[in-house]
């Protein structure tokens, strides 16, 4: 990665994306083995799954667009 020649808001941008991705997967990963089934993150899975594959094409495509356009 070449953050040389892109200004620091779009990579605060891109750092933040990827933190919330991250943090999406993991609770993807919580609901679908360790959680149980009466729990909250159990039953909210799908929405849980929804909201990690949303947030991880914006960050990719806002990586794509932004940070990667040498």
């Amino acid at each position: 990665m070449n953050f040389n020649n892109v200004p620091k808001s779009n990579i605060i941008i891109f750092f933040a994306l990827s933190l919330v991705s991250t943090v999406s997967l993991g609770l993807l990963i919580y609901s679908l083995f360790y959680a149980s089934p009466e729990s909250v993150y159990k039953k909210h899975a799908f929405v849980i799954s929804l909201s990690f594959i949303v947030v991880a094409r914006f960050t990719l495509s806002f990586y794509k667009k932004t940070i990667a356009h040498d």
